[in-house]
């Protein structure tokens, strides 16, 4: 027994000195054999290393270079003999930028390798055998081909000699030798950890898994191999997936012209840098293998999973997030290591200071994305122990809650913030209440509260003006121009007389579909009344301040009746962003909606029965009233925020949508100690 515990110890052990190792060798193999001193980085000096290309390491840059005046950017183009190399300086007005040479196929070898010992953390459960694992592997690798060929002008500014043409092309095939490679690995972990997998589960919003030099994600790969392997053996996965070619052939037959590249931003590794009908069809096989891979490891592990281990995952998770963030700003290299070894699809903050109305989000690629996992990690960890009396929360728990609080805080995510504290509440009041009507008489008056207090101390519009607010932002964005003045100066638009733009031929071609949809209902129909859909818009938009960005939205969403009702493809926003030119065609503006993002995707015939399945599992869980605190929770906040297009987070929520299954009368904490994780 004994002897078994240390040899687990030494394993740990050697698998920590083995990630020491993969954080330090990489950057220090190409070293100089010299002892001439690197130069001192200044002003002066910015000359001198450019003709020092692929010369110094940046282990040996930064031993002599160890302050913060500058930024660390990496070079992704760079040969294998020039990877972890200074390749090249700059001057961006007062700041002076570095950059590290990578190279497309060390980097997937380099990252996977840390993420998959880290997998190899995970206590070993029962073996669970995948079958048909080669044969997954290799239809995977053929739709990472069609990947690449479809996105090739990403993969061409991300490696000089990139090329599809399969004669001689080394780098192609020692590419998907290494996702081979990778698989393999992965298959062996996780066979050997299966029922604990989902135990673990929080860590992926520590650790993202997105590649520094591809539009991939190590857990969407990995993932979709699970999926593929259950889609070759379960009939009713068969059945889905020629559902979703249904869908795919539609989606590609809309294709009138090809986007060759969108910049994907904070979206990489979960979204399509392209529009065409390979791209397409890879984003809507793999998005199916990933959902089908995902249900099946929920499925099946959901039952072993230990309510006081995942609890405490989320907490230390989240602690983790925090500390991680905070590290992540004090310096350059601590910032490029954050986002490399922990896959980050954006870097992290660099500083302490907010933006954007004081919210902070850290390492994470969307402050409002990681706020609502604060929120929920708070929410799980309170109804649960709320549920468990007399279960309580060490004060271990309790610190690692108000550092949960903390970056809540930072985030500045009002809506995630506001319903968790309501939904607390009605937990609090459904345990501690006996009287079935004082229950739901006081969740009744704290409803009916929210909106009154919004119209007497916040509201500044008149109900007119709020009417027409969406469509106005929308106007602000779209190609009008040349608008004659009345008397006054004024212009139609400043009138709010929006029916002429429509009565102009070539102002109407200058507007979107759903603009013009929105400004005919404005004005034939009883506007002031609900539930006009214009004035039903502008009235969710206006109190959860997205006027603006569901303005841009609908400035910017152009589609034909069959795109409307059908979408365009999932994971891709390219031809919503490029198709219909307005004033912001440039950076990256998300719809700031979940429910907006998905109408692209899959229209509107998806989301109705998207919200008609949802209904019917929380009809059918009605007697479960965790289940439907947490369902409510995400798809409350799903309304206002893009979270959903993070993998991170999507994820979560296919967790969520598994936690019915799930005894949460396991928490049996009592103690002032928390147990091991």
């Amino acid at each position: 027994m004994g002897g078994g515990r240390i040899l687990k110890n030494k394993i740990i052990y050697l698998k920590l000195l083995v990630l020491v190792a993969t954080l330090v060798l990489p950057w220090s193999v190409n070293n100089r054999n010299t002892s001439e001193d690197i130069l001192k980085l200044n002003e002066s000096t910015l000359t001198a290393y450019e003709s020092l290309i692929c010369d110094y390491s940046i282990t040996e840059f930064i031993s002599n270079n160890n302050s913060s005046d500058y930024q660390i950017k990496f070079d992704t183009t760079s040969s294998i003999g020039c990877f972890s190399k200074i390749n090249g300086t700059s001057q961006i007005d007062s700041e002076i930028v570095i950059y590290v040479g990578t190279n497309i196929n060390l980097d997937l070898l380099i990252q996977s390798f840390f993420w998959l010992v880290l997998l190899s953390m995970i206590p070993i459960s029962e073996k669970y055998n995948i079958k048909y694992k080669n044969t997954s592997i290799l239809l995977l690798l053929l739709l990472l081909g069609l990947h690449l060929t479809s996105e090739q002008y990403f993969y061409n500014l991300n490696s000089k000699i990139f090329s599809t043409n399969l004669a001689n092309n080394y780098l192609l095939y020692s590419y998907l030798l290494g996702v081979y490679l990778v698989l393999l690995t992965f298959v062996n972990i996780l066979e050997n950890r299966f029922y604990n997998f989902t135990n673990y589960l929080p860590y992926i919003f520590l650790v993202v898994g997105t590649y520094n030099t591809s539009n991939l994600n190590f857990f969407l790969l990995c993932f979709s191999f699970l999926g593929i392997s259950q889609t070759l053996v379960n009939k009713r996965y068969k059945l889905m997936l020629l559902v979703v070619l249904v869908f795919t052939t539609f989606w590609t037959s809309q294709v009138s012209q090809s986007q060759l590249f969108f910049d994907v931003d904070k979206l990489k590794g979960f979204s399509s840098s392209s529009y065409n009908i390979y791209s397409i069809f890879f984003w809507s096989l793999m998005y199916f293998f990933l959902c089908c891979g995902l249900v099946f490891l929920f499925k099946n592990t959901i039952k072993y999973i230990q309510v006081n281990k995942l609890l405490n995952n989320f907490l230390y998770s989240g602690v983790l997030l925090t500390v991680l963030s905070l590290f992540s700003a004090t310096g350059p290299i601590q910032n490029l290591y954050t986002y490399y070894y922990l896959g980050l699809n954006k870097r992290a903050s660099s500083t302490f200071e907010s933006v954007s109305g004081n919210a902070w989000r850290g390492i994470s690629p969307s402050a409002e994305g990681v706020g609502e996992f604060y929120a929920f990690i708070i929410l799980l960890v309170v109804t649960v122990t709320l549920k468990n009396k007399p279960a309580r929360l060490s004060y271990l728990q309790l610190s690692l809650i108000v550092v949960n609080l903390y970056g809540l805080y930072r985030s500045n995510n009002f809506a995630a913030s506001f319903s968790m504290v309501l939904l607390i509440i009605a937990v609090f009041v459904f345990h501690y209440f006996k009287s079935t009507k004082l229950k739901y008489g006081i969740v009744f008056g704290i409803l009916i509260s929210i909106p009154i207090s919004y119209v007497i101390f916040f509201n500044t519009a008149s109900l007119d003006e709020l009417n027409r607010k969406v469509i106005k932002e929308g106007l602000e964005i779209s190609y009008i121009e040349n608008l004659e003045n009345n008397e006054y100066g004024l212009t139609a638009v400043e009138q709010n007389r929006f029916l002429e733009l429509l009565q102009n031929q070539e102002d109407l071609k200058k507007v979107s579909t759903s603009l013009s949809y929105l400004i005919e209902k404005y004005h034939f129909s009883e506007r002031n009344n609900l539930p006009n859909v214009t004035s039903l818009i502008s009235s969710v938009a206006y109190p959860i301040n997205r006027s603006e960005k569901w303005g841009i939205f609908i400035g910017k969403y152009n589609p034909s009746m069959k795109t409307f009702i059908l979408g365009t493809g999932i994971n891709n926003l390219v031809d919503y962003y490029l198709h219909h030119p307005t004033k912001v065609n440039s950076g990256l503006v998300l719809p700031h909606s979940g429910f907006l993002s998905y109408l692209v995707y899959i229209g509107a015939l998806g989301i109705f029965i998207l919200i008609l399945l949802l209904i019917i599992k929380i009809i059918r869980n009605k007697n479960h009233p965790l289940f439907i605190v947490y369902v409510l929770f995400m798809f409350v906040n799903i309304l206002k925020s893009d979270s959903v297009l993070y993998i991170n987070n999507f994820i979560l929520l296919l967790f969520v949508l598994h936690l019915d299954k799930l005894n949460f009368s396991g928490f049996k904490n009592t103690s002032s100690d928390i147990n091991s994780s």
